[in-house]
């Protein structure tokens, strides 16, 4: 069911084309320190730990097992900029269901049905 759609302003400055519902935006950083606060919950739940290997999470990707979710935090891994991998096209298009983003949203569920007041959502 879909109660809203809407697009918003220009979708291109320079053609001043209108946005359509139907444009994906890039977002930017705004997720990530959603994504800390998330992960730093779901250590003090005991559900993952910082000093986990990537791999753990994100086996498809190939990534080092040195890699943990703590140098991801703190942007010690010594990774590449992601968006210059070849891979990138498929790692968004095919976003595999063990990926930690799926894992974390699955998580994130479990952990409001629990710990939310009842009638409240931690996050929406």
């Amino acid at each position: 069911m879909t109660l809203y759609v809407k697009g918003y302003g220009v979708s291109d400055l320079t053609t001043q084309e209108a946005t359509q519902p139907c444009v994906i935006f890039e977002i930017g950083s705004i997720t990530k320190q959603f994504t800390a606060a998330l992960m730093m919950k779901l250590q003090e739940l005991g559900k993952l730990h910082v000093d986990d290997s990537i791999v753990l999470y994100l086996p498809e990707y190939n990534f080092p097992a040195a890699v943990t979710l703590r140098m991801m935090l703190t942007h010690t891994s010594g990774l590449a900029d992601f968006t210059n991998f070849p891979q990138l096209g498929d790692w968004v298009t095919h976003a595999s269901k063990s990926s930690l983003s799926v894992r974390l949203c699955g998580t994130l569920q479990a952990f409001e049905a629990c710990a939310a007041p009842e009638g409240h959502a931690l996050m929406t």
